[in-house]
């Protein structure tokens, strides 16, 4: 199920999934297990993990995309070296992500996990104990898309009993 509302100042795209399983588009993200939800050996116990640090790194798509509509465009000199157009795309690539930043920096995105009562998480839980949620800003989300160093040990679980 998913909707969108306006919560006060904010626009809100709330989407939910019911599973039992990872589904398949969550299950291999570039050859790596992102989502994943496992058995942690107590019954009627599962824990939900999203492992930040397994996404993999999208700048080299990024540049080459970048570098070819370069290429295409009609006053673009073809004489010029690859090195010196990697420098430009890799400077525009830290504008691009320093003007998002700026443009978003009061806004994140939220991902809850409900369930029976959460035993675990280092998210945040609710009052009523029955869900936990990863609170990131854009600027956050951005840096760990793009940044290998803000991905690197980054995670979100949560362990439901149900």
């Amino acid at each position: 199920m998913s909707r969108q509302f306006k919560d006060n100042d904010r626009v809100v795209c709330e989407v939910k999934l019911r599973m039992r399983e990872v589904p398949p588009e969550f299950r291999n993200v570039g050859g790596r297990d992102v989502f994943t939800i496992e058995d942690n050996g107590v019954a009627r116990q599962k824990t939900v993990r999203l492992d930040f640090d397994k996404l993999p790194d999208p700048s080299p798509d990024i540049m080459q995309q970048a570098i070819e509509q370069l290429r295409k465009a009609p006053d673009f000199s073809h004489d010029i070296p690859n090195g010196d157009v990697l420098t430009l795309v890799e400077k525009t690539k830290k504008a691009i992500i320093a003007a998002t930043t700026m443009t978003l920096r009061n806004r994140y995105i939220e991902l809850s996990v409900a369930g029976g009562r959460i035993v675990d998480t280092d998210g945040l839980i609710s009052a009523d104990g029955r869900s936990a949620k990863l609170r990131m800003t854009y600027a956050e989300l951005v840096a760990v898309i793009l940044d290998a160093q803000a991905r690197k040990g980054r995670k979100f679980f949560v362990t439901v009993a149900y």
